[in-house]
């Protein structure tokens, strides 16, 4: 009987890492609009103060009253779940241990949704009088004509250049940024101490304005696509109950189960701070 060919012979050595597919880790939006993390009831309510008016008086006359509009809007909060098995006996062919990494991906989609929470806010939201459609213009991408029109219109609506104004842009559009010149040189930006920075946030400050990239946006990768430029106050995150997860043996299925759950809202207060872009995100690139 002929002996084993030294292929069989080879052994294979099992890595004892393991590695998520790549994925989007955590949230980018969370903290970059109002947020209330103490909403208790299935709803949160965001107040706002309108403006007050001054004006002349005649000599002994009356001063005219300022009636300021006092309103709330309303966020409602929804629930998100995910359930995974894992059976026993699948662990005990596994060279790895996997429960880590399914906590890993649970709280990278959880990260994702509430994204999608304040992203859709912002959709439904946003007045379509300050939109910005450059699909119309010769150049369908964001270029630097955009980009500072996006400013210019929030200073229209009197939006406070306080270093709290944001701008989420598709991934083609970040790199039309790029390259632009006043974007990219240090002489233009800002402090790389930013706290966004430190949290891991590619962000770029560029008048007056925290510039970042993100995938959920609407349309991304399609001829209409929509970045949105956004102040901290002009919209609400509720959170009712932030991400748990859980480990526990499930004695009929002989598996471990991994459930995961949290419930959040994100609502516009004030679409005088919201700016939606259009643009064309097949364009090639300057």
């Amino acid at each position: 009987m002929a002996g084993p060919s030294i292929d069989q012979a080879f052994i294979t050595k099992f890595n004892s890492d393991l590695h998520l597919t790549f994925r989007q880790m955590g949230p980018l939006f969370r903290g970059l609009v109002r947020t209330d993390a103490q909403v208790k009831g299935d709803s949160a309510r965001f107040y706002k103060f309108g403006s007050i008016a001054v004006g002349p008086k005649a000599r002994n006359g009356e001063i005219a009253a300022s009636n300021a509009d006092t309103s709330y809007v309303t966020a409602s909060m929804t629930d998100k779940y995910a359930l995974i098995y894992l059976d026993e006996l699948d662990l005990t062919k596994l060279a790895v241990d996997v429960r880590g990494g399914y906590v890993k991906a649970g709280a990278a989609a959880f990260g994702v949704a509430t994204d999608d929470y304040i992203i859709t806010a912002l959709q439904t939201g946003r007045n379509a009088s300050y939109a910005i459609d450059n699909t119309a213009a010769t150049y369908k991408s964001i270029d630097r004509g955009t980009a500072l029109k996006i400013g210019e219109q929030l200073d229209r609506n009197n939006v406070p250049r306080d270093g709290m104004r944001f701008c989420a842009v598709t991934p083609h559009a970040w790199s039309a940024l790029m390259s632009i010149d006043q974007f990219v040189r240090s002489d233009y930006n800002g402090a790389e101490d930013l706290p966004f920075k430190r949290m891991g946030r590619p962000v770029r400050t560029w008048n007056d304005i925290h510039w970042f990239v993100s995938n959920r946006l609407p349309g991304v990768g399609t001829s209409a696509a929509y970045c949105y430029a956004f102040h901290r106050e002009a919209a609400g995150h509720g959170i009712n109950a932030d991400l748990n997860t859980s480990w526990d043996w499930e004695n009929d299925r002989r598996a471990w189960s991994m459930s995961g759950s949290m419930s959040q809202g994100a609502v516009v207060i004030d679409d005088l701070g919201i700016v939606e872009v259009k643009l064309d995100d097949t364009q090639a690139l300057p």
